[in-house]
């Protein structure tokens, strides 16, 4: 869903609060220690439409936590938010020797 309908639709269900907190833990997540930045992939094989999605991941070995910016033509900057997450140990490690994600 893009940015804009995902805020009206988050507005309505969450309150301001809450989405403050999320961006600043975005933003910790992205100034943390040992945090990294590359280039990947990130699969949909849970989706009935096992579409693979080009981006970038924000990953961070320590906390395990993973945010992954996918292509948007539609997103100023060309990315929009895809998914944040706390990735178990194996896949974490996964994630750093192979760039790519549910493929």
């Amino acid at each position: 869903m893009p940015t804009r309908p995902r805020l009206e639709y988050l507005r309505d269900k969450v309150s301001i609060n809450t989405i403050n907190a999320a961006y600043e833990g975005f933003a910790n997540h992205m100034n943390a220690y040992k945090t990294s930045t590359f280039l990947g992939t990130f699969g949909e094989k849970y989706n009935t439409s096992n579409q693979t999605y080009k981006g970038f991941f924000v990953h961070n070995p320590t906390t395990r936590n993973m945010m992954f910016f996918r292509e948007d033509s539609n997103a100023e900057g060309g990315y929009s938010l895809h998914a944040y997450m706390k990735l178990r140990p194996k896949k974490s490690k996964d994630l750093e020797k192979n760039y790519e994600i549910f493929d």
